[in-house]
C-alpha cells in the first residue's frame, strides 16, 4: 500500500492532470480525485470519487472515506456566471476551498500539507498559522 495518499479536488481538470501523473509516477503515492463528475480508473492507485466542493456536509461525507489522506490539493473552480466578463468567482473559489479544508481537518488524521494552484503557482499551506504544530491538539 503507498506511504502517501494525496486528495485532489478538482482531479478531472485539467491543472490536475499533470499533477496525477507526477504523483502516480512514484510508486510511493496513491491518488484519490475528487469531482463533480468522477471517472472511472483501472489504475489500483488511483480511484475517483464523486464530491461536492459547494456543499460542506458533502464534501465531508466524501473526506470521511480518506481519513488516511496526507495530502490535499485543490485544482478545482467554480464555473463561470458570467464567461463573457473574464472575471472568476472569487467568493465561490474561497468558500469551495474552506469547505474542503474545513472537511480535512474534521476527517483526515491529519494531512501534512494542504496546497492549492492556479497556472503554474502553487500556494502550500500546512499548518495553519495561528497553530502550533508542536501543541499536540
Amino acid at each position: 500500500m503507498a506511504g502517501k495518499v494525496a486528495v485532489i479536488a478538482g482531479a478531472t481538470g485539467a491543472a490536475a492532470k499533470r499533477l496525477v501523473e507526477v504523483l502516480l509516477a512514484d510508486p510511493d503515492w496513491r491518488v484519490v480525485g475528487l469531482s463533480r463528475h468522477p471517472r472511472a480508473s483501472d489504475n489500483p492507485r488511483l480511484k475517483f470519487m464523486a464530491a461536492d466542493l459547494t456543499d460542506a456536509a458533502n464534501i465531508g461525507a466524501a473526506l470521511g472515506k480518506v481519513a488516511e489522506a496526507t495530502h490535499v490539493f485543490y485544482t478545482a473552480r467554480v464555473t463561470f456566471t458570467d464567461a463573457s466578463k473574464g472575471v472568476e468567482d472569487v467568493e465561490g473559489n474561497a468558500a469551495m476551498l474552506r469547505n474542503l479544508v474545513d472537511a480535512a481537518e474534521a476527517f483526515c488524521q491529519g494531512p501534512a500539507a494542504c496546497a492549492s494552484g492556479r497556472g503554474n503557482q502553487v500556494v502550500r499551506h500546512a499548518p495553519r498559522p495561528d497553530e502550533d504544530a508542536g501543541a499536540g491538539g
